[in-house]
């Protein structure tokens, strides 16, 4: 039997579009797993009962600016994780800027480059059961600088050393620069109380969502939230 999982983004033109083919190449991706029972843009107001109806809340590029540490929502994910719920976050890991929220999940954005190519590589020595079948992939994509939580135990799944940055100049300034031979963390997992937590990067649009190592990815990831693997 399926999970039930709710599907959240921002609906606003222009801002990382979600109707017209990332929403369907998401609900393919993961929807060996679950039945996505509701996939909106409207979530601040949801109650801990709201959440307790699905398996898995799933964010992708959702609109948490603004939201404080005091909110009711905030509040109510902390719970509804901490008391078994799982929680995924896709692209944009904007909860990072609560920092309730950042302090559970594990970071939060900060600025990206241009689109660029990146290699994706599963972190070593991690076993972790996400990484099963993964191999090295390629992806032209907006990657994110981000705020990481050190003090979190997370597991790293994915990082990238991108070895065809942009040069540093004045107009562009690629933070994954060329040659750096620095791994950024990219894609984790963590646990928080009794639920599940994932974070990944990659993904900013529908052609994204169709490489083949990623949508593996993403659907072992699932299969972990649900506790299938």
């Amino acid at each position: 039997m399926k999970k039930k999982a709710f599907l959240c983004s921002s609906f606003a033109p222009g801002f990382h579009p979600f109707e017209g083919g990332t929403k369907e190449e998401i609900t393919s991706i993961l929807g060996e797993t679950y039945d996505f029972v509701t996939i909106t843009d409207q979530f601040k107001e949801m109650t801990l009962e709201d959440m307790r109806q699905y398996d898995c809340l799933m964010f992708y590029s959702a609109p948490f600016w603004g939201m404080k540490g005091d909110s009711d929502f905030v509040a109510n994910l902390l719970e509804y994780i901490a008391t078994g719920g799982s929680f995924m976050i896709m692209h944009i890991i904007s909860t990072g800027a609560i920092p309730e929220t950042a302090q559970v999940v594990g970071g939060g954005f900060r600025m990206h480059p241009p689109f660029n190519k990146y290699k994706f590589y599963p972190e070593p020595p991690c076993e972790h059961p996400i990484l099963e079948g993964i191999e090295p992939f390629e992806i032209y994509d907006e990657m994110h600088q981000v705020y990481l939580e050190q003090s979190l135990n997370k597991t790293v799944l994915l990082c990238i050393n991108n070895d065809n940055g942009r040069p540093h100049d004045a107009k562009h300034q690629d933070i994954y620069a060329k040659n750096s031979g620095n791994g950024v963390e990219l894609a984790w997992c963590n646990e928080f109380g009794k639920g599940r937590i994932v974070y990944a990067c990659p993904g900013h649009n529908a052609e994204s969502y169709r490489n083949p190592m990623l949508r593996k990815f993403l659907a072992n990831c699932g299969k972990w939230l649900a506790r299938e693997i």
